[in-house]
């Protein structure tokens, strides 16, 4: 899901479980489904900016929370290992480090009904696939942008591998049905038309290439002018708020469009 024409995405994902059957089917019967959703993604999935590094992750926010919940709600094979592949907590990090914190983000809709195991299946095969080409995604934003948050991103570490080839030996296991076999293709590919329409939101596309620059602008240049704290406080579900530190750990940031930032701003 996070392609975005990043060298080594397929590489990566080919590189995966050798011998998982359902996981073999589903790359195939999914893969018109899987592409459109890359691409939904590719306008944030290459960020020349602090900004538009934050507005990423907003948007993978939008997804991966509901998701993550959906597939909490379940009652998952202990072999899963599930509580080790939320990711959530790692992506909330990130996007405090960015100085979007404390602010209630909107999510996306229309996300598939888990009905059965094969549904179950169909929907981590995508959340946990995201992970491969999450990390390669992480190598090109680490050096378009040098260091920032990239906890998310970084999937499982060098456990993201070995996790998805047994995730796909235990599919086998407990999909064994044509019933199951078929709920994971519609499944999966409601999932990847769920993010694909998330993304495609234009509203949500203006708000972040607006608001998120003001947000650049004050954790990189330490503007505290009162233009720019009234900047965020523009709307419920739009309303970034910076951490403390967001200056502090990033102060050779600036912003990527001075005239976006407000009269009075100051370079630390």
């Amino acid at each position: 899901m996070l392609q975005a024409d990043v060298p080594g995405y397929d590489s990566a994902v080919r590189q995966g479980p050798r011998r998982g059957l359902l996981w073999g089917q589903l790359r195939e019967s999914t893969q018109a489904a899987h592409a459109q959703a890359e691409a939904s993604l590719a306008p944030l999935a290459q960020p020349d900016s602090l900004a538009g590094y934050a507005a990423l992750l907003c948007v993978l926010w939008g997804f991966q929370a509901p998701m993550e919940r959906l597939l909490g709600y379940q009652e998952l094979p202990s072999a899963v290992g599930w509580p080790a592949r939320k990711r959530l907590s790692a992506l909330a990090a990130d996007l405090t480090d960015l100085g979007v914190s404390d602010a209630p983000l909107p999510e996306a809709a229309g996300l598939p009904a888990l009905s059965g195991p094969g549904a179950v299946w169909g929907t981590l095969y995508v959340t946990e696939g995201a992970t491969l080409g999450g990390r390669v995604l992480r190598r090109h934003i680490e050096a378009r942008l040098g260091p920032v948050p990239l906890r998310f991103l970084d999937g499982h570490g060098d456990r993201t591998q070995p996790m998805w080839r047994d995730l796909a030996q235990l599919a086998d296991q407990y999909v064994t049905t044509k019933h199951d076999r078929q709920l994971a293709q519609q499944t999966a590919m409601q999932a990847f038309a769920a993010f694909s329409t998330w993304c495609s939101a234009p509203k949500y596309r203006d708000w972040s290439d607006l608001r998120f620059q003001r947000v650049a602008c004050v954790a990189g240049c330490g503007c505290r002018s009162p233009r720019t704290r009234a900047a965020r406080s523009l709307g419920a579900c739009s309303t970034p708020k910076l951490s403390s530190a967001s200056s502090a750990t990033y102060p050779d940031r600036r912003p990527p469009d001075p005239a976006l930032c407000p009269p009075g701003h100051r370079y630390p």
